[in-house]
């Protein structure tokens, strides 16, 4: 039985893909029409899903196991390593139409490799299929990439890694709350891969088929939803002295102070764009916080200047010896 969620949920086929149609609809394309690059180079932040993705391109275009041939090029990077591939390139395949060879991290390539590399990459056998990946693009060669098809994988926003979070937990038979998915997906900061390991540790914490969300924010390291909302009521009363008390009670959650900002900054962000646009749909995914954020539209100290000096006070956070100084700073001055 597979019990890690990265590895149970990882995707299998292209009609698992999320976020990224604009780079499964071209693969496709170019397995039904015969018209498969010698090289492609897989562009993305961490997490987003570029070796899975190359993974299910080397399986849709028939390759086995045997012709599948994975190198990390952080480890792998030096021009000893590369000439090793560029003899091995030149055998046939086993079993498959094509040899592919991935290649992770490909920026970390030193540049005496890169050089090695870049007569096979030019022109490789007929039937060896390069993908790389990276996460730093400016740190590959420009003579690189004019002889790659350059993929640009999307970050995925919110909403589409807690749709995959609810997916998971009712496949696993637990109910979990919007909220606990929404707060899930912030502290992904953009990475499936990132999201569904921190499910996997809430996931631990379920109790007669559901987690609550009291529980589920103990192991995120978020404060719970009241005292972020006590939080931004204080704020929008403009009463300092019960928002820096409730701030105080965030260490006693084991929750970070990085993760209370971000989670107020969207609060305030969503009764902001409620406001300009009256659009219900800004403040429906936060469950029961919902009613709360609506009657804050009408309060005139929760606007884009509060959102600014909360963006301003999370940069700080990891400056200050005391991680509360920022937030500290900025409720007296939004309070004053």
């Amino acid at each position: 039985m597979e019990h890690t969620l990265y590895r149970k949920y990882r995707p299998q086929h292209f009609t698992d893909v999320r976020s990224q149609d604009h780079v499964v609809q071209v693969l496709q394309a170019s397995i039904a029409q015969g018209a498969v690059p010698h090289a492609l180079l897989f562009v993305g932040t961490r997490g987003t899903g570029k070796t899975t993705l190359a993974r299910i391109f080397a399986r849709e275009l028939g390759v086995a196991d045997e012709d599948l041939y994975e190198l990390d090029a952080a480890s792998n990077n030096s021009v000893e390593n590369i000439r090793d591939l560029n003899e091995a390139v030149v055998a046939l395949p086993f079993l498959s139409p094509y040899k592919v060879y991935i290649l992770d991290e490909v920026h970390m390539l030193s540049k005496s490799a890169w050089n090695a590399f870049l007569k096979t990459l030019e022109e490789p056998p007929r039937h060896v299929v390069f993908i790389m990946a990276t996460t730093e693009l400016e740190k590959v060669p420009e003579t690189v990439l004019s002889r790659c098809q350059v993929f640009a994988l999307h970050e995925p926003d919110r909403a589409a890694i807690a749709a995959l979070i609810l997916h998971v937990f009712e496949r696993e038979g637990v109910t979990l709350p919007q909220e606990v998915a929404d707060t899930i997906a912030i502290a992904a900061n953009g990475s499936y891969r990132d999201a569904l390991s921190i499910a996997q540790n809430v996931l631990l914490m379920a109790k007669d088929g559901a987690v609550t969300a009291e529980d589920a924010a103990s192991i995120i390291g978020a404060p719970t939803s009241a005292l972020v909302q006590d939080m931004l009521a204080a704020l929008g009363q403009g009463d300092a002295k019960t928002a820096l008390a409730a701030l105080t009670r965030v260490p006693a959650q084991t929750a970070s102070i990085d993760m209370c900002a971000t989670l107020l900054i969207e609060r305030v962000r969503a009764v902001m764009l409620l406001r300009a646009t009256k659009n219900d749909d800004y403040v429906l995914s936060y469950g029961e916080e919902a009613p709360a954020l609506r009657a804050l539209v009408g309060n005139a100290r929760v606007n884009s200047q509060m959102l600014q000096r909360l963006l301003e006070a999370r940069q700080g956070i990891g400056a200050a010896s005391i991680p509360s100084i920022a937030l500290e700073c900025a409720f007296v001055e939004l309070c004053a």
